[in-house]
């Protein structure tokens, strides 16, 4: 009996081109792929552009009557949902531990509603995949015209956020100091040197994130620029090593909220309504409040959707 061992590097990457991983439709009558997607990402990569990697996976799917092809599998933590035609990814969510196991699904018999249920356990090494919860979690849609308890409390009561009228993003409550950061960056010397938001932070492939900038980028322009400055010498010498820079985040949300930057920046919402007035600023720290209550009040000023799978996977 063998022992499969994968060739990973460092940070658990595995040392081959990707895909790593793929969820693959065959037609049994010929034999024949019909289609072939990455299954799984690594986020660390996807904030720096590179999406839809694959990854090892470990973990059967289903597929339901109504052409739906249910997949946890992947050590991202993840459970998806795929058209059987197509392989177009239709829902992802996030899980407390990876689901290394196949899915099941049943019709309830009271609710008549249909649910898929996974296991889910420590297991992979990726990202702290190693640990985590041992757990049952279910998911269910639901009926047409219904929604979730929450969001029926969201629409009707307002949860603790404003009228309908809604507000901006109020100043963040409490002193946040502003982070020592690796390199002296000063937004506001950049800024009054005509420079925008996009040309120092990339926006990913798939529109969800601003990544913050590498080395290379920085001195793709200081080779030249001020190039004797103590901050650029500095840049200059993790160049050479081919160490990144460790910027220290400003602004951080929770797992189960997923953003989109890109399509906030369709809508018009400038960079300073959530991060503040950045392009006055030497230092920057957490000026603006990224609570719940703060995002719905924002919402509802733009009547922008509120109800609760706008920002997270609820599984409706």
């Amino acid at each position: 009996m063998g022992h499969l061992c994968p060739f990973l590097g460092q940070q658990h990457y595995p040392c081959e081109q990707p895909p790593w991983g793929t969820l693959n439709a065959v037609n049994l009558d010929t034999g024949k792929i019909v289609w072939k997607v990455p299954l799984g990402v690594v986020d660390d990569l996807e904030a720096k552009g590179v999406p839809k990697t694959g990854l090892y996976n470990l973990g059967g799917s289903i597929v339901t009557a109504g052409g739906l092809v249910f997949i946890a599998a992947s050590s991202d933590r993840r459970f998806r949902a795929f058209d059987a035609r197509t392989g177009k990814e239709l829902w992802v969510t996030r899980l407390e531990s990876n689901g290394h196991a196949t899915p099941l699904t049943y019709l309830g018999s009271k609710s008549k509603r249909q649910f898929v249920v996974l296991a889910v356990g420590p297991g992979g090494n990726l990202e702290g995949g190693g640990s985590g919860p041992a757990a049952l979690v279910a998911y269910a849609l639901f009926p047409k015209g219904r929604t979730s308890p929450a969001q029926a409390k969201l629409l009707t009561e307002g949860a603790g956020v404003a009228a309908a009228s809604g507000s901006e993003p109020p100043a963040a409550s409490g002193s946040f100091p502003a982070p020592a950061q690796p390199v002296s960056f000063s937004h506001r010397r950049h800024a009054a040197a005509g420079m925008g938001c996009e040309q120092c932070h990339l926006l990913s492939s798939n529109g969800k994130d601003f990544a913050l900038p590498n080395v290379k980028e920085c001195m793709s322009c200081h080779r030249t620029v001020i190039h004797d400055d103590p901050a650029i010498q500095k840049l200059s010498a993790l160049e050479r090593s081919g160490e990144p820079i460790a910027w220290v985040r400003i602004y951080t949300l929770p797992g189960f909220v997923f953003f989109n930057h890109q399509t906030h920046q369709n809508a018009k919402v400038g960079c300073a309504t959530c991060h503040g007035a950045v392009a006055d600023r030497d230092a920057l720290r957490q000026e603006k409040d990224i609570s719940m209550a703060s995002c719905v009040n924002c919402h509802r000023l733009r009547k922008a959707p509120i109800a609760c799978g706008t920002c997270h996977s609820v599984g409706y």
